[in-house]
């Protein structure tokens, strides 16, 4: 194999990863996404493109916005 071919078959599977995360985020109960975040940006930061690291981060971010507004909305519901 040449050079060239190695780059394409790391970008291949660098596309395969992030579309298995994807998959997982999309499909996994949110309660066990948050290690799945952890990795998915770790590997991004590794592998990615800075638009890829953004997208990640600023998904997390909107994942655990969601959660703690998830939080006090309960506690309003149960102080009410």
């Amino acid at each position: 194999m040449t050079n060239l071919s190695w780059v394409r078959l790391i970008f291949l599977q660098h596309d395969r990863v992030r579309a298995i995360y994807k998959y997982a985020l999309d499909k996994l109960p949110k309660e066990s996404c948050q290690l799945i975040y952890k990795n998915y940006t770790i590997h991004e930061k590794k592998f990615g493109d800075r638009a890829g690291i953004e997208d990640v981060i600023v998904s997390k971010r909107k994942f655990q916005y969601e959660e703690v507004r998830g939080m006090f909305s309960l506690s309003f519901i149960f102080c009410a």
